[in-house]
């Protein structure tokens, strides 16, 4: 298990980063965005329920994992601001006929 704690996590997202194509085109969607730690743990819990990650994420509490849900955009957040952006950026990259996809 890993340890809590925001630099932890990060480590995983930056190995991630170096080992998976996919994760870096879905990171063009994330980058205009601010990564701060709740944004860090939601995407972890997303990877480790889609089998992407193999963590134990018991140091999430029930409420944490239950503010995030998998949507056909990729993912439904608990702040409005940070959906709208993903999907202005969504639909953008769809005018240009091009093919986005969140790999969670």
């Amino acid at each position: 298990m890993f340890k809590k704690g925001l630099e932890t996590e990060m480590k995983i997202m930056l190995f991630l980063e170096k080992q998976d194509k996919e994760w870096l085109k879905a990171r063009e969607i994330y980058e205009p965005l601010p990564i701060d730690e709740q944004h860090c743990r939601h995407i972890l819990i997303m990877m480790f329920d889609k089998g992407i990650v193999d963590i134990k994420i018991d140091h999430f509490s029930e409420t944490e994992k239950s503010l995030y849900s998998l949507t056909d955009f990729g993912v439904r957040h608990k702040n409005s601001e940070f959906m709208t952006k993903i999907r202005k950026k969504v639909q953008r990259d769809n005018s240009k006929d091009s093919e986005v996809t969140i790999p969670f």
